[in-house]
């Protein structure tokens, strides 16, 4: 049992006043547990991976059906062709591999959106990595509609990275170990 900070009587342990002298006790606060939720930006950049991988999906899909369809009418086009007879046989096989490949990033895009929502020490690398591989695939090469959309997601990608770099995000992504 405490004593009273005041007389230096016992008094109960979950006394707020000495019953004594009437005097007030400390109460020890308890400090809170560290929030398990991550901060609002970490969980903005998870949703535009997320976004960015479904737009993958949706990429690799459209890629797959237009090879499928090409492989299909290639013997009406085969005549038609003329002077570039190796280029259909080059679309047969670029067309599918750019779908296989939006694939591939739209998983990775997702394993990235997990690791920085669920605060993973490998999320932060993962999704830095993706977004610098972004920003230089959005490089403008020609001006066109197209090239505004990859600027918007150049400038996105951008923004992403510098909040990623911030002291205070980093630390979050240090394994505890280390800390």
């Amino acid at each position: 049992m405490p004593y009273c900070r005041s007389c230096g009587k016992q008094v109960p342990e979950d006394a707020k006043f000495c019953p004594y002298c009437g005097a007030q006790q400390v109460v020890e606060i308890k400090p809170s547990a560290p929030s398990t939720r991550p901060p609002l930006g970490l969980s903005i950049i998870s949703i535009y991976l997320a976004i960015v991988c479904a737009i993958d999906v949706a990429v690799g899909i459209l890629f797959l059906l237009f090879g499928l369809s090409l492989a299909y009418g290639a013997s009406t086009l085969r005549p038609g062709l003329g002077a570039w007879p190796g280029l259909l046989e080059w679309l047969l096989t670029a067309i599918p591999a750019i779908g296989l490949m939006s694939f591939g990033l739209a998983l990775l895009n997702g394993v990235a959106a997990y690791g920085l929502w669920s605060v993973r020490h490998w999320g932060w690398t993962m999704a830095a990595t993706l977004l610098v591989a972004g920003t230089i695939m959005n490089i403008p090469t020609s001006p066109s509609p197209i090239a505004l959309i990859g600027v918007v997601f150049m400038v996105i990608n951008i923004v992403c990275l510098v909040y990623l770099s911030k002291g205070d995000v980093r630390k979050l992504f240090q394994p505890a170990s280390s800390l």
